[in-house]
């Protein structure tokens, strides 16, 4: 890929090409996730075919296939000897890879060795050596117990899968050392060096690494209340630690309460550390279920701070949202008194409050009830106090009431009160909400507005006797199986109807006679940015392979030539500050009837930033004649007539302002020896997506237009 110095968006579609289904599926997919983002995704393409199909799983399992799938060698196939040298010799190359080595240790064990399906290999020459073979030991205290090969417990995957009972049971048995499995020594005369792989510890190796692990229920908050969460670390996009949030309801609810319920809800003063003077009063919910004190938008913006922007993942009993705020150091917050208060050491950016009444409805309470401040209805809930500020938390003394009382307690900020405090369930709601239904002209009900306006659909039938007929309401259905000549026709798309409006008002011709047409653009298209860039890569791409091709070079030359001789080609005049432009790679074809004859096509669709000319141009309809039309009327006279409209695309022009989007580069002076200039074509262009459409429409109106001298055709 680096040797053809193709974009991003060019490599994607050449790994589309070039692999196979499953890949392409997943190519696709994220080529559409990423479409935005070109670069980025093509990094995520390449890791997922590593993950996917490069993976060491996926390597052991393709060549023990292969392995497996080798049919038996006979006395009359020897030579197949070869292809199983090849596949082995494949085997040992991939295991002098690191990250294949412990997967393919399977062919170094004896069910490596002796398979199940047998390879029938016979020889008629045995040689038998007469001289006394002598054994050595070759490494006995590094054998593996299991498979008795040269490799050390280390390498062997067999004996990390066993139980951790079964593998301290091998090691007794064979006398191992339970701390780094040699067989000179025990386990407390051990002087090695070890360390495990998994978990680091300098007591064990990696294959006596016993895994703890529990799997995870599919409800973490429920484990220990979702304490467990407090000092969990999240990665974001920048790969950034992130500290965790846990915020819990605090809440008390019930199924047909219909009154107050009160949580630990202080008004305190708020104020920097250093500037008592701007002090304001807040009220404070103490929450024990949140491991972080919060704040609202509003309290920063009264302390006049900003802080630092952080990110943050929030856990509550709804799930888990990530989420960004400010992060404020050194507020104090004080008690309505003023007898205590406390430093709150960060904050971070994220109501039902007591009132002396509820404490003078209750006996246990009245004795509190100057201590509980009245409603402040210019203080808000601004502040949530978590567990980080654990003063705040203190019970210094409490009221407790009988059954389901509300109770109070004292905490260092002041009292507050606890519980459903609805006295006879008679209080005025805040917000009444009314449904009105409405009734629509066909009887359906609907909560929505109707709309004053009618829309009524009637039936145009047009009659080979009579004239058009237009069908009421209650004569729509007489007419349902009557057939016009337009049935077997398909329908145009909007598209196609906004195509033709454009050729109908700006087909028109120049000064010279010559029809020229606009390129048709979509309607709020987005601008094109200038790949100048591109363009400039693929020619030069081009340049060495027309050098490779002498041929090719004089047929594309004679072509380029003939462009600028009839004027189909211009050189381009300077573009102006901010002018919209776009340049076309070229590249050759050949038709296989004219071998000596080659034809240069403008790459309308080559993609840059995720977009191409194409993208924003409309294609327009098909109004080249059907097939069968055309196989009929052969039939109707004696002699037909065919004829062929040599480049018929170039016989129309491109109006002036839109020839900015067909620049291409070339030679000065067509000689592939001087320097690269920029020209633009003044005729559509093979490539384009909307020329067919543009030529068939300029032909039927050359047609019609000269109708009443030549007659219909």
């Amino acid at each position: 890929m680096r040797d053809l110095q193709v974009t991003p968006e060019e490599e994607i579609d050449f790994l589309i090409k070039f692999t196979s289904l499953s890949a392409q599926q997943q190519i696709i997919s994220i080529k559409a996730a990423s479409a935005s983002n070109p670069v980025h995704g093509l990094q995520r393409i390449w890791q997922r075919l590593e993950e996917r199909f490069g993976c060491p799983e996926m390597i052991e399992s393709a060549l023990k296939t292969k392995l497996n799938a080798f049919a038996p060698i006979t006395l009359k196939d020897y030579r197949r000897l070869y292809d199983l040298s090849d596949i082995l010799d494949e085997i040992l190359a991939a295991k002098e890879d690191i990250r294949y080595q412990s997967l393919l240790a399977y062919f170094d064990a004896s069910t490596g060795k002796h398979s199940d399906k047998t390879l029938k290999i016979s020889s008629r020459k045995t040689a038998v050596s007469r001289q006394p073979q002598i054994l050595r030991n070759s490494g006995k205290e590094n054998q593996c117990p299991l498979h008795k090969t040269n490799r050390s417990l280390e390498q062997c995957r067999a004996f990390r899968t066993k139980p951790f009972d079964e593998r301290r049971k091998i090691l007794k048995d064979n006398n191992l050392c339970f701390r780094c499995c040699s067989r000179d020594h025990k386990q407390a005369e051990c002087h090695s060096d070890v360390q495990c792989g998994e978990c680091g510890s300098k007591f064990h190796t990696s294959p006596l690494h016993v895994n703890r692990t529990k799997v995870q229920t599919s409800y973490p908050w429920r484990n220990y209340g979702g304490e467990n969460f407090t000092e969990r670390q999240v990665l974001d996009s920048e790969n950034v630690n992130i500290p965790a949030v846990n915020s819990k309801c605090t809440q008390i609810c019930g199924q047909t309460f219909g009154g107050k319920s009160c949580a630990k809800t202080i008004l305190v003063h708020v104020y920097p550390k250093h500037c008592p003077q701007k002090s304001v009063k807040i009220y404070a919910v103490i929450d024990d279920q949140s491991n972080r004190t919060l704040a609202k938008p509003e309290l920063f913006d009264l302390m006049d701070t900003h802080g630092t922007m952080t990110n943050y993942l929030l856990t509550s009993c709804s799930g888990k949202v990530q989420r960004s705020g400010r992060k404020v150091h050194g507020l104090v917050v004080e008690s309505l008194d003023g007898q205590n208060c406390i430093d709150i050491p960060t904050i971070i950016e994220y109501d039902e409050i007591p009132t002396p009444d509820v404490a003078l409805h209750y006996e246990h309470l009245l004795d509190i009830a100057d201590h509980i401040p009245l409603v402040d209805p210019n203080a808000e809930i601004l502040l949530l106090i978590g567990r980080d500020i654990t003063k705040a938390h203190h019970v210094l003394d409490q009221r407790i009431g009988l059954g389901n009382q509300p109770c109070a307690q004292k905490l260092s900020l002041g009292w507050t009160i606890i519980g459903e405090t609805c006295l006879g369930k008679t209080h005025k709601p805040d917000v009444i909400n009314v449904m009105k239904t409405c009734v629509l002209p066909d009887g359906r009900p609907t909560l929505m507005l109707p709309c004053n306006s009618n829309l009524q659909v009637k039936e145009k039938i047009l009659n080979e006797t009579s004239t058009n007929i237009i069908c009421t309401k209650t004569e729509i259905g007489e007419s349902v199986f009557q057939r016009t000549e337009n049935d077997e026709k398909l329908g145009l798309s909007m598209d196609d109807h906004e195509f033709l409006d454009i050729m109908n008002s700006e087909f028109t011709k120049d000064l010279d006679g010559h029809w020229q047409a606009p390129l048709p653009f979509r309607k709020d298209r987005q601008r094109l940015v200038n790949n100048y860039e591109q363009a400039g890569k693929r020619t030069k791409q081009l340049d060495n392979t027309l050098q490779k091709d002498p041929t090719k070079k004089e047929h594309f030359v004679e072509f380029m030539d003939a462009l600028f001789k009839n004027h189909h080609a211009e050189i381009a005049p300077p573009l102006q500050s901010g002018e919209e432009c776009w340049y076309l790679p070229l590249f050759g074809v050949y038709n296989p009837k004219k071998p000596n004859k080659i034809r240069v096509v403008f790459d309308s669709s080559a993609k840059f930033e995720g977009k191409s000319l194409n993208d924003i141009l409309l294609t327009g309809p098909d109004l080249t004649n059907s097939l069968l039309g055309v196989l009929v009327r052969f039939r109707r006279e004696k002699v037909a007539l065919i004829g062929d409209i040599e480049q018929m695309f170039y016989c129309f022009k491109v109006c002036e302002p839109h020839r900015n989007f067909l620049h291409f580069l070339w030679h000065e002076d067509n000689n592939p020896e001087k320097k690269l200039i920029e020209n633009r074509m003044t005729v559509h262009v093979f490539g384009n997506s909307p020329s067919p459409a543009i030529a068939t429409y300029g032909l039927r109106k050359t047609v019609k237009e000269v109708e009443d001298m030549f007659g219909t055709v």
